[in-house]
Formats: structure tokens, sequence, C-alpha cells
């Protein structure tokens, strides 16, 4: 006889609901502040905190703007995760960070409620992206050729814009 097994059941199931239950209670916590920009600061505080404690420490998660090495400056993010090994300490502010766009995997905007002029928002910061150029990928030079080259810099290029 086949045993079905409950995958909600299982050991990585009921840690992941564990440690989702653990967030939202810091959330909870967050929400008793009652001070509108200080729910607001913790609640980011909060979110990349629990992000910071599952992901592999290879990554961090950081609140900031992206650059590129053509001096282009995005609008900032509420988090940014990142290839730690590739920030640089020398481009960091009191709470916040100036990311490489090289070493960026992903960026969040954290909101207790989202109306549609704030997803509008996070949608033209997020578009900015597209203008930054990468030319290199973390550790991976010495395994690809470059898919051109900058010829007014004379810089290889590696990728055309962010996520290609």
């Amino acid at each position: 006889m086949d045993t079905v097994v409950n995958r909600s059941d299982t050991f990585l199931a009921r840690w992941a609901e564990g440690a989702g239950a653990e967030f939202l209670t810091r959330l909870e916590r967050v929400r008793q502040y009652a001070q509108p920009s200080g729910i607001g600061d913790a609640v980011e505080a909060a979110t990349t905190a629990f992000l910071s404690s599952v992901i592999p420490t290879k990554y961090a998660s950081l609140r900031g703007k992206v650059f590129d090495s053509m001096g282009i400056l995005s609008p900032e993010f509420d988090l940014i995760l990142a290839e730690r090994d590739e920030i640089t300490p020398m481009l960091t502010l009191p709470g916040r960070q100036l990311v490489p766009v090289e070493s960026v995997y992903g960026v969040v905007e954290v909101k207790s409620h989202l109306d549609k002029a704030g997803f509008d928002q996070f949608a033209t910061n997020f578009k900015s992206l597209e203008r930054m150029r990468r030319y290199y990928e973390p550790r991976l030079l010495e395994l690809r050729e470059p898919l051109a080259t900058d010829v007014a810099n004379g810089v290889p290029v590696y990728h055309e814009k962010l996520g290609s």
C-alpha cells in the first residue's frame, strides 16, 4: 500500500511556516509603534532583518541605491538583494548603501499598504535599472567572452542591460 505524504507536514514545510509566523509577529510588533514614519522604517528594518536571517550569507539585504560604471544612479530602493563580496564598504552611508549593478540580484519596495500610485512609482524606479550597463559578472569573467566592447570607453560589455 502506498503511503500518501502530506507535503504541508514535512519538516521543511513546518520550518518555513514557523519562519513566516515569526516574520508576521515581527510586523505586528512594529505596527504597535503608532507613528506612520516610524512604522514604515521599522517594517523595512524587520523585512531586511528577516531576509538576512533566511538567505545564504553570500548575499546581503540592503537599503540604498544602485549605480553603474557610467555614473548612473538609481532612485532609492527599500531592499536590494546583492552579492555580499561585491559591495564596497567605502560606499556605505548610515543606513544606506551604494551598490554596483553587477552585484544586484533583485530589488524590493516594502509597503504596509500598496496603492496604484505606489506600485507605479516602484515600476518607474525599477525601469531605471534598465538604463544601467553591466560590464562584468562577479566571478564569471574568466569563464565567458564579452558580448561586445564599448567603443567610447574600450570596456568589455557582458550584458546590454540588467536582466538580459
